[in-house]
């Protein structure tokens, strides 16, 4: 987030979200090729593939418009938050491994998240 920060000194939010779609591509595209099996994911998930398309980079994008007028100390326990109900929805829906020691993990981060908020 502080390396945002930065970046968004020097270019625009849209400029950045662009460059790290390059590299996520540049860097993942290769592993995805050599497993085989992206046509087998995309029968199975399209509209999720479809949906995850728009909503993850859109949801990184309105993150940096907002780091772009507030200051860090007040956006970045907002984003956190998202790690949270991450953990909440792999554990209670998807059933994941670990739930136990993924909750405690989550209820430590939200403390954290409570601690700036409180004081800064």
């Amino acid at each position: 987030m502080f390396v945002d920060k930065l970046n968004l000194q020097h270019m625009s939010p849209l400029a950045l979200l662009e460059v790290t779609n390059i590299g996520f591509v540049a860097g993942l595209t290769p592993a995805v090729l050599r497993s085989r099996k992206l046509l087998e994911e995309w029968r199975r998930n399209t509209f999720t593939i479809l949906l995850g398309s728009v909503l993850n980079p859109g949801s990184y994008l309105l993150f940096l418009f907002a780091l772009q007028q507030a200051p860090l100390a007040h956006i970045s326990p907002l984003r956190e938050i998202g790690t949270i109900f991450a953990t909440l929805l792999g554990v209670l829906l998807l059933k994941e491994r670990q739930g136990l020691r993924r909750l405690v993990c989550s209820v430590v981060i939200f403390c954290g998240i409570l601690l700036i908020g409180i004081w800064g």
